[in-house]
């Protein structure tokens, strides 16, 4: 429906890039007047006329930018709306929808991860040389998961290992950055925590600040999780006037972790929490498994780490299974978490090898485009999918391909339910809380967000009931990198949804 709207300005964003969660914390879209919807129930040419309406109307803002709109009733298979469809567009964080079809596909609703612990023999209260853990690649292992290991290897008896800490990471090769990770290697925010076989907490560690509690003097410090990977140098003071001022610094040196503090926090200040990416996956987990193990009474004699395979004839003696896929993606999806992502990519590599060897980034990649192409029906160089989380510079997809990818999932009821489960909810929940509240869009769309520095992105479903369903995308790329595009460019999102499900019926 004409060439594509060009956009004028972004609002100054907190970071580049930033997790889905903090960045969509935006002004809802502005409800319609009360009493009579915008667009008659069923009137497709009202339709059009509205979202022409809502295009013609952001333009000014959006200025430089392009907008891709394409939306298709899922009964029918006709196209309700399209604007610049075939466009090639970065899709931010709506590329974890593609990461997540091909997921449920190739993995399954009900796969779990599992992290298991091994010995190759026990006598009496110690395991006899070496004690294993090994790294299935599960992205939500915790601490809590850790104590439930050692508390069932105290439950065995076990009160020494004789030998070292082990791990078996194999499953993964040593490239921890996913693919465009590089374009910012001074950030030590979480959301570009490294991926590994073995993980934990989301490879990030947290500071725990707590002002003295006689009003002045140094802070009190702790890390969660426990353990010796990293190394605490500086001090934060306790202000009594002052306001919260404080800095991390972290420093890696000769294979040191060092976290460097300065600054201040107000006596009032409640506990504060700041979260910081871990570079090595595996020391991280070891290291808190053997202050854990300590926990329970479960002395390590050698404190070095080995890195190798689970021997032959080693038996396990305790594991951990992750929640069911289903449920892992709703915590990627409504919350948009990069890192649950990147390890669901190569998790798909490891599971598509044909032969016995370290899983790679170009595995995963392989295995999603070729589902891309062969299941989804994408021209094989008619787009580009390089990591999968969508951070920086790394897809290129039509509005018409990503609708097609949800059509695609909609039909086939293995993956449907549970990818449209994994999307927020508009007003209600994950990164959708805060927009399209008291609208007729509310609860009636489930959709991905997306945001970069220049982009905004929505796209999922909308439906007043299961007789006739609509996907959408509302992409929008190119926005300057001041002003009001990124706010009017959501705006117009949350208008475009609310337009579709009037036409479905909503009030």
């Amino acid at each position: 429906m004409g060439s594509a709207w060009r956009v004028a300005a972004v609002i100054a964003a907190l970071s580049v890039i930033a997790p889905e969660g903090r960045a969509q914390q935006v002004d809802p879209a502005a409800p319609p007047d009360a009493g009579t919807p915008a667009v008659a129930a069923g009137d497709q040419a009202g339709l059009a006329t509205r979202i022409d309406e809502i295009l013609a109307e952001a333009a000014p803002d959006l200025g430089p930018g392009r907008v891709g709109v394409y939306a298709v009733d899922l009964t029918t298979g006709d196209p309700l709306y399209q604007h610049d469809p075939d466009g090639a567009y970065n899709l931010a964080s709506n590329t974890k929808i593609l990461t997540t079809a091909a997921a449920l596909h190739i993995l399954g609703p009900a796969f779990r991860f599992r992290t298991a612990v091994s010995a190759p023999k026990i006598e009496g209260d110690a395991v006899v040389g070496n004690l294993w853990i090994t790294g299935g690649g599960d992205p939500t292992l915790q601490t809590t998961d850790l104590r439930a290991l050692a508390a069932d290897l105290a439950a065995r008896g076990i009160k020494k290992i004789n030998g070292a800490l082990a791990v078996d990471d194999t499953m993964f090769d040593d490239a921890l950055l996913p693919p465009h990770y590089d374009s910012q290697p001074k950030e030590q925010a979480a959301f570009r925590a490294p991926v590994g076989a073995l993980n934990l907490d989301y490879n990030s560690i947290v500071v725990v600040i707590r002002p003295n509690p006689g009003g002045a003097g140094p802070a009190l410090v702790t890390l969660d999780p426990p353990g010796d990977y990293a190394t605490l140098t500086g001090q934060v003071q306790t202000s009594a006037t002052g306001r919260t001022r404080v800095r991390i610094d972290t420093v890696e040196t000769d294979g040191r972790f060092e976290l460097r503090l300065g600054g201040q926090v107000a006596a009032t200040s409640q506990v504060l929490h700041y979260r910081r990416r871990i570079s090595d996956p595996t020391a991280f987990a070891a290291a808190a498994l053997r202050a854990v193990l300590a926990e329970y009474g479960i002395r390590v004699r050698k404190k070095r780490l080995v890195r190798e395979p689970v021997p032959a004839g080693a038996v396990v003696i305790g594991q951990h299974d992750s929640a069911e896929l289903a449920e892992v993606i709703r915590n990627l999806g409504k919350h948009s978490n990069n890192f649950t992502a990147e390890t669901l990519l190569k998790t798909i590599g490891a599971a598509t090898l044909t032969e016995a060897r370290p899983a790679t980034w170009n595995d995963g990649l392989t295995a999603v485009r070729n589902y891309l192409t062969l299941a989804m029906g994408l021209p094989p160089n008619g787009f580009r999918y390089d990591n999968g989380s969508g951070l920086f510079d790394a897809s290129a997809v039509s509005p018409r391909q990503l609708v097609a990818v949800l059509q695609h999932a909609w039909s086939d009821f293995r993956i449907g339910v549970d990818l449209a489960a994994s999307l927020s909810t508009a007003g209600v929940d994950g990164t959708l809380r805060r927009r399209m509240k008291g609208v007729p869009a509310t609860g009636r769309v489930r959709a991905k967000t997306g945001t970069l520095a220049q982009v905004t992105t929505l796209a999922g479903f909308v439906a007043v009931d299961a007789r006739r369903p609509v996907a959408f995308a509302v992409l929008v790329n190119d926005l300057a990198k001041s002003g009001h595009g990124k706010r009017a460019g959501r705006a117009a999102q949350d208008q475009i949804a609310i337009a579709l499900a009037e036409f479905l019926g909503a009030r």
